[in-house]
């Protein structure tokens, strides 16, 4: 019996083991993307923050050529454009994917070209104001350029975002899926392992229940066939021994008693004798 408890105790351990691994591997995965939906989310913050950057530098090109003192404005457009590119490099160390992370490089180059532009612009502006004013149109030019570049990587990091955050919910379904039916052959293994382990402890304990009744009765022919082991094994030698020497006290019991009542016949007989004897010696 120890040795089946032990199997049971055993396979329920191996069962819960299995269920923690497929729970872990599981948790593991739906980490790892979401991780990834982290990143792209904050990644399409980032470009939101750059095209903040990219309008200021579109104002400070428009209030240096309609000021009265455009130089001032370079200190301006030297902080948005240092923020700009510090923006940039946070961006392609977010994205993670290579692809994403190649298209940041070529929105660095669109953002460099466009701070080129408003850097000129306002050296104009700073040595012909009325040259810059009549040249807005280029400014707008640029940054109609930067938007265009900011909107394809909009599209594209929402896009993986999305993509991310479906493969997440799909994930964490199957991964419920995955658990729950290990839960199940789990249980449904336990269970039947327990249900044979417990049929072959209570088939031999009913048999010697039976076998106790019968001897009860008086039936001393029954003997029990010695096949389990364990507690319930030694119940049935110890059923086996006890029947056998109930049979031998009840067979010389049975032997005296005939051995008795052979001597009372007997002695009934010389009994008989001796009256036959005793009366015929009286008629004589």
């Amino acid at each position: 019996m120890g040795r089946r408890i032990a199997v049971i105790v055993t396979i329920a351990a191996v069962i819960t083991l299995a269920v923690g691994v497929v729970a872990l591997s599981a948790q593991a995965s739906q980490a790892a993307k979401s991780d990834r939906v982290r990143k792209h989310l904050a990644a399409v913050s980032i470009a939101h923050e750059l095209d903040t950057r990219s309008s200021e530098l579109k104002v400070d090109a428009l209030k240096a050529a309609a000021g009265d003192n455009p130089a001032q404005y370079k200190n301006d457009v030297a902080d948005d454009t240092a923020t700009a590119t510090a923006l940039l490099s946070k961006l392609r160390a977010t994205v993670p994917d290579a692809t994403d992370k190649a298209d940041v490089t070529k929105l660095k180059g669109v953002f460099a070209t466009y701070e080129t532009t408003i850097n000129g612009y306002i050296d104009t502006a700073v040595a012909d104001p009325t040259s810059a004013r009549s040249n807005v149109a280029a400014v707008q030019k640029a940054n109609d350029a930067v938007d265009e570049a900011l909107d394809r990587e909009f599209a594209s990091l929402q896009a993986d975002a999305d993509r991310a955050s479906k493969q997440l919910d799909a994930l964490q379904s199957s991964s419920r899926t995955t658990v729950v039916l290990a839960i199940l052959v789990g249980l449904a293994l336990l269970g039947g392992i327990s249900f044979l382990i417990s049929r072959s402890l209570v088939r031999p304990l009913r048999q010697a229940i039976d076998a106790v009744e019968r001897l009860a009765d008086g039936d001393l022919s029954l003997r029990l066939t010695e096949t389990a082991s364990g507690c319930t094994g030694d119940l049935q030698k110890a059923y086996n021994r006890a029947a056998n020497q109930i049979h031998e006290v009840v067979s010389s019991v049975t032997g005296s008693a005939d051995a008795v009542a052979a001597a009372a016949e007997e002695l009934s007989a010389n009994s008989q004798q001796i009256a036959a004897g005793a009366e015929e010696t009286s008629v004589q």
